[in-house]
């Protein structure tokens, strides 16, 4: 017999004659003393016993046990024998699960809920439209004491809090006059806006700067900024929000977070929307089996296709399945990249320019001295000047460009591992593999956003490249793929591998090729006689999408 079959059993023993189920709510106000009873097992999160419930209720002890036997049989709520206590059941779950009017969209958004929670300290909020009204599908309770809270499932006016006006604002005309007219303007605090013309206002500016804002207007001393959430359809599913005490949320706090939420928002969209596409190994090749060196920094250029021999610490150029030693530097090559004149060469000392001219490299030193120390990272922008990674002796890493002034742009607190910029050198990407995330920077702008974080399950993040549609590859060590993202954080494609470990990689947009490297070390005697190829370098078709 199953626990939930024979929890009913045991209720109490000496009350087990008068709690038949035909009879358990057979009097007129048995409704609301079952609902009491349910409620009160609810907000007990360690649960009660029916002495408690009779103490708290103040309702006879056959009333109690009656309905905790009816409830118990129905799977509502069960028993704990040992303790003698009641707690919600497995069929009150299934009834909650039933009951969510957006599973995906919540399934979508949890991530997001827990980041903002995380980036701004303040409590996340996840809601949704009801008719006249939003309820709260999800919420990720800031890490303050003092803190504004709504319990899942709270209804709350739409025209007086950010996540209802961040919804009403992109209705579309008919449907948002509809809803303006049916409204009932109740005045919550001093800043309500009760005015039907006002609210109208008050949506064009939240459509103009992309979030909705409740100044106190809802609750008093609380502010809170929200963002709507559209689904696959391009419809309005939902809104992300932020809320927190007035004297925390400042003006330039709220702009801050209300882009944040923006961001947030078009990352649960493009979740919604994306379906991701698994590929095996069928557009997956080796470029030649006698290539089984430890490489990296891979770059295809007019010139070829050129990488980093680890072992061999030289610049090596692929050519008919092979490779070509064509230039060792005085100090092991760190870094490889093309500045749209010439392939570069960073060393601990220098960045040498290599120019080809009959199949053969001639070099010349570029730069000599570093400030501080080396970059172990450079990549040149669609411009040709070239952004560097450098430790900065304190835990950090800054980024500059070493072609300006070379000052700090952004800073991080986590050490960058890989850096590549995007096609139309609008933005600068940034993987910290300790964290297990990517981070996305623009030149307008000093702040460092999070792009995607990747679940240690998947691998650790290694080389990174960008497409001409603006998709971003990434290469997933200790793993069998290579993962593309969207250019808003959305994992739109997953390739298997038929060897481990994938090191790095580079887009070839001429011959729409993805070339990756990978570690020969890493194909172990149990995989060898399963693997179909040992070479390290593999060649990814991109001509079909």
């Amino acid at each position: 017999m199953t626990a939930l079959a024979s929890d009913h059993e045991d209720v109490e023993e000496q009350e087990e004659g008068s709690a038949r189920k035909s009879d358990w709510n057979a009097e007129p106000a048995a409704a609301a003393k079952t609902l009491a009873v349910f409620e009160a097992i609810g907000a007990a999160p360690n649960g009660l016993r029916s002495s408690d419930i009779v103490q708290l209720l103040e309702l006879p002890r056959t009333t109690v046990y009656r309905i905790l036997t009816g409830l118990v049989d129905r799977g509502l709520i069960r028993k704990d024998k040992r303790r003698r206590m009641f707690h919600l059941g497995a069929r009150f779950l299934q009834l909650a699960h039933d009951a969510n009017p957006a599973p995906e969209l919540l399934a979508a958004a949890h991530i997001e809920l827990r980041y903002l929670r995380a980036a701004t300290g303040e409590t996340a909020y996840l809601s949704v439209r009801d008719e006249l009204q939003t309820l709260v599908l999800e919420c990720c309770h800031g890490v303050h004491s003092v803190r504004p809270s709504s319990l899942v499932g709270q209804p709350k006016p739409l025209h007086c809090t950010s996540q209802g006006k961040a919804i009403v604002a992109y209705l579309d005309g008919e449907e948002r006059a509809a809803v303006l007219k049916q409204l009932t303007m109740q005045r919550m605090t001093d800043k309500t806006i009760v005015s039907r013309k006002r609210l109208n206002s008050e949506l064009q500016q939240v459509r103009a700067r992309g979030y909705a804002i409740d100044d106190e207007e809802s609750l008093p001393g609380v502010r809170c900024v929200g963002a709507p959430i559209r689904n696959a359809k391009g419809e309005i599913a939902g809104a992300l929000s932020v809320s927190g005490p007035s004297f925390r949320l400042d003006q330039a706090r709220i702009d801050s977070i209300g882009q944040e939420l923006v961001d947030a928002a078009r990352r649960v969209n493009e979740r919604l929307v994306a379906e991701v596409s698994i590929k095996q190994d069928a557009r997956v090749e080796p470029v030649g089996e006698d290539i089984r060196v430890e490489g990296a920094s891979p770059v295809a250029c007019a010139e070829g296709l050129f990488m980093i021999d680890r072992q061999g610490a030289a610049v090596v150029r692929v050519h008919g399945g092979k490779l070509q030693p064509v230039h060792r530097p005085g100090e092991a090559p760190l870094w490889l990249t093309h500045d749209g004149h010439a392939l570069l060469c960073g060393t601990s000392e220098s960045v040498e320019a290599l120019a080809f001219g009959k199949g053969k490299a001639a070099t010349s030193t570029i730069m000599r001295t570093w400030r501080g120390t080396a970059p172990s990272l450079v990549c040149a922008d669609p411009e040709g000047r070239l952004w560097a990674a450098q430790a900065d002796g304190a835990g950090g890493w800054s980024l500059r460009c070493l072609d300006m002034q070379r000052t700090e742009r952004w800073h991080l607190d986590q050490q960058i591992t890989s850096l590549c910029w995007s096609a139309d050198g609008l933005r600068l990407f940034a993987a910290c593999a300790d964290a297990r995330t990517i981070f996305v920077m623009t030149l307008e702008d000093t702040r460092v956003r999070r792009f995607v974080s990747v679940p240690e399950i998947s691998g650790r993040l290694g080389g990174m490249a960008t497409d001409r549609n603006g998709a971003l590859w990434v290469a997933l060590r200790h793993s069998w793929s290579v993962v593309r993202y969207s250019g808003d954080g959305a994992l739109t494609k997953v390739i298997g591998l038929p060897v481990p470990d994938p090191t790095d990689l580079c887009v070839d947009a001429a011959s729409q090729s993805l070339y990756v490297t990978t570690s020969p070390a890493a194909i172990t005697a149990e995989m060898a006689s399963h693997v179909s190829t040992r070479s390290s370098l593999l060649r990814i078709d991109l001509s079909g999408g």
